[in-house]
């Protein structure tokens, strides 16, 4: 892990909980989603605050899609519905079809489980009623099957869902996720790249008059030098870094975290860092109070975060 998830991201952290306590009190439909470029640190923010969500004594569903999935006719809705309904841990097709059964009776009638036998890879008999439909009238049973199973899945109980990479989503699953979420209550926390149709689809949306209120839509800045600095002296153990170390990685990296993980990696790979222990008497270099890794400093001796050494 390069250095902590919270480090330089306070206020995406906060905005995180005040939208959770919103959804809380009112039980109004929610998405929060954060657009970054790679390496921006999206996927460490969406397990820290997947992480939040549970600890708060909430239940998380989270996926990540990877772009091989956007080219996946029904890939993130079968992803999504399986890791809520729990099929990730049925490996036997037995196993997955009494789980549907438990969990959609009720849902769906018992002619239609046949129709989740593609998405889920399961077996139940064809029925009569299916068996007779024909191109357009199977096809729209079959998305109106899927969206009340996803209905069931999202809106049935209160949960934080978190989709990773997000502009992802294939165009088939978005067909039948798009209806279903302007009808459902959830909370639900996702990462955009620019430069994808999924991605300026949401961004249109959260500066829409009509859905702004139900999107939160936050572009991801870079670092603050000091929280780049004080990432780096965690990971290295340190209490400070000198001026030299801490403006090479500032200015090459710009402030993205992935960049300066690298920058640092090469650094050490190659032994051009230097650590030393500080003398009792001596200063830090210059009076970079912006610098100062107080937090660091602050931590009980023994701590694990807690280094001896100057980088």
């Amino acid at each position: 892990m390069w250095g902590s998830p919270r480090r330089g991201r306070e206020k995406e952290i906060d905005l995180f909980g005040s939208c959770l306590k919103a959804y809380e009190d009112l039980g109004q439909r929610h998405i929060l989603a954060f657009e970054g470029t790679m390496g921006s640190g999206k996927s460490h923010l969406l397990t820290e605050l997947a992480y939040l969500g549970q600890a708060a004594g909430h239940r998380v569903v989270a996926m990540e899609l990877l772009e091989v999935n956007v080219r996946q006719s029904f890939c993130a809705i079968r992803t999504l519905m399986a890791r809520a309904l729990g099929l990730q841990d049925c490996e036997q097709c037995g196993a997955r079809q009494r789980t549907l059964q438990t969990a959609l009776r009720g849902t769906i009638e018992e002619s239609s489980f046949c129709l989740l036998n593609d998405i889920f890879l399961v077996e139940f008999p064809v029925s009569d009623k299916v068996r007779e439909m024909r191109g357009i009238e199977r096809k729209k049973e079959l998305h109106s099957t899927w969206a009340k199973v996803l209905e069931k899945t999202i809106g049935g109980e209160f949960g934080i869902f978190v989709i990773d990479n997000a502009h992802f989503i294939d165009p088939a699953s978005w067909s039948i996720m798009s209806p279903v979420l302007r009808n459902v209550s959830y909370f639900m926390v996702m990462s955009l790249a620019p430069g994808y149709a999924r991605t300026e689809g949401f961004c249109k949306a959260a500066a829409d008059n009509t859905t702004s209120q139900k999107i939160t839509y936050l572009r991801l800045d870079e670092l603050k030098p000091s929280a780049v600095v004080q990432t780096v002296c965690q990971n290295l153990r340190v209490d400070s870094i000198s001026r030299d170390l801490a403006r090479f990685l500032i200015q090459r990296s710009s402030g993205i975290p992935y960049y300066c993980k690298e920058l640092l990696g090469c650094l050490l790979c190659n032994d051009m860092l230097l650590l030393r222990t500080r003398r009792r008497a001596e200063k830090a270099e210059d009076n970079w109070e912006s610098l100062i890794i107080e937090d660091i400093k602050g931590q009980k001796p023994g701590d694990p975060d807690r280094g001896p050494g100057k980088g």
